[in-house]
């Protein structure tokens, strides 16, 4: 085989990402409303505690994010409508582009939260670097509306997203790519972590499956 093993950087970037991500993904921190440091699986439970709950008060979980972070909303609430959770993101390009050519980018998000959110509704904000104004107003308006939020973001650990949630995910990473993927993975494990704990009969079959791929595991670790 022609040069060495590796020579090329698209022989190394899969591997150097996947490593990158897990890495990351292994040191994902959480902190309360306190900004206190609270421990990631207690973090997660109170996070998927906040989403079934949403669903048994009849409220709604409202993702919000811009551009990769947008779409992952977008995902995000498609997913968990699917298994019962009154979901939604405010995606529709007509929407946005309306409110924000009349009123200004910065406040899209807290005007439509203002126009259709409750206290009984959880918001999702999700920013990279935890540092959009759109979304930090959004996360303001749910605070003066009197709902819950629970954010997701990373770069600097002391960006001002982390002041707003009762949960507060942070990615220490620099990468839009690796922050993003570590967003979309939280967010899926807790979509799976709901769908277990739904007692719908129609939720048995997806919820025995979950439960004989959690006992495979555990006797592999073993």
């Amino acid at each position: 085989m022609a040069g060495n093993y590796m020579s090329d950087p698209i022989d190394f970037s899969l591997p150097l990402f996947f490593s990158d991500l897990a890495y990351a993904l292994a040191n994902v921190k959480a902190t309360d409303g306190d900004c206190s440091d609270i421990e990631l699986s207690f973090a997660f439970k109170r996070f998927c505690d906040e989403l079934v709950l949403s669903r048994e008060r009849q409220a709604r979980v409202i993702f919000v994010g811009n551009g990769g972070s947008s779409a992952i909303a977008s995902h995000m609430a498609t997913d968990f409508s699917k298994i019962g959770i009154h979901a939604l993101s405010f995606s529709d390009a007509p929407l946005l582009t309306a409110w924000a050519n009349d009123n200004g980018f910065d406040s899209v998000y807290s005007n439509l939260l203002k126009l259709q959110a409750t206290h009984k509704d959880l918001l999702v904000a999700i920013s990279s670097s935890g540092r959009s104004k759109n979304i930090l107003n959004a996360c303001e308006e749910v605070l003066n509306i009197g709902g819950k939020i629970l954010t997701l973001s990373g770069m600097d650990e002391d960006n001002p997203l982390r002041e707003y949630g009762q949960v507060n995910f942070h990615v220490s990473d620099s990468r839009y790519s690796v922050i993003e993927v570590a967003h979309h993975a939280i967010c899926h494990a807790a979509v799976e972590a709901c769908l277990c704990r739904t007692s719908e009969g129609k939720f048995d079959v997806q919820r025995q499956a979950g439960q004989d791929r959690y006992n495979a595991i555990q006797v592999d670790r073993d």
